[in-house]
């Protein structure tokens, strides 16, 4: 997990600066309008390195889909 640390804090300071900046008024309506087309750029890269250097968990969707539910008795 160690190769997608970077995606992920960059994604994350990325869209975190962006909204800040954009409503304290730091940045000027054209960088605004650019940083907001390019964020689904920087969310894909993200989610691209994850999916291709991330590892998978060792549980199925079927063995904890209702890890939680507990029944009631009666």
């Amino acid at each position: 997990m160690k190769n997608v640390r970077l995606p992920v804090f960059f994604a994350t300071l990325y869209l975190l600066v962006y909204t800040i900046g954009a409503s304290m008024g730091w940045f000027s309506l054209p960088l605004i309008v650019t940083l907001w087309i390019l964020a689904p750029v920087v969310v894909g890269w993200m989610v691209y390195r994850i999916l291709k250097d991330g590892t998978p968990g060792s549980h199925t969707f079927d063995d904890r889909l209702y890890e939680d539910y507990q029944p009631c008795r009666k």
